[in-house]
């Protein structure tokens, strides 16, 4: 997996965002739209993906939500508890519950997961529509009804203005 978000990429984040150097350069911002285009940019994923996929996912910072499953789906942008040991060697944290707090608690860490996670599914399938699906899940018959509300909810989002009369 790559790493969703090295310590060149936090520093140099964190740097741009507060105009000088990086204190700490794995404490990254909180969820913000120069957050979503960094990460939008450093995973090589559509902005517009990601921001429908926010909407979409209706989570925010601090939230748990139990699946049936018995998995969870964490923060903004809802990332599956499945992905939480992988983040934890990504980030080379001390435990994957230090890795689930940074995602449940952290925005841009949410979002840069959120983008991994994309690119990990585009680079698997090379296509954009497969990769939404299968961000929600693997099994066709979860991600086909997926990608159909992710389309109306990019359609919602990105709509053109109404044309003055």
């Amino acid at each position: 997996m790559n790493a969703p978000l090295t310590a060149a990429a936090a520093a140099t984040y964190d740097a741009t965002t507060t105009g000088g150097e990086a204190s700490n350069p794995l404490m990254i911002a909180p969820l913000t739209a120069a957050c979503i285009a960094a990460v939008a940019t450093a995973y090589d994923v559509p902005a517009a993906t990601l921001w429908t996929l926010l909407a979409q996912e209706g989570g925010h910072v601090g939230q748990v939500v139990h699946n049936t499953n018995g998995t969870v789906d964490i923060g903004p942008f809802q990332i599956n508890s499945i992905w939480v040991h992988g983040f934890a060697v990504a980030w080379r944290e001390p435990s994957d519950e230090s890795a689930f707090a940074h995602l449940r608690d952290r925005g841009c860490w949410n979002a840069a997961a959120a983008a991994a996670i994309m690119r990990i599914e585009l680079d698997a399938t090379g296509d954009l529509m497969e990769a939404i699906g299968r961000y929600h899940s693997a099994r066709p018959e979860l991600a086909l009804p997926y990608i159909e509300k992710y389309q109306e909810t990019a359609r919602r989002l990105f709509r053109p203005p109404e044309a003055a009369h």
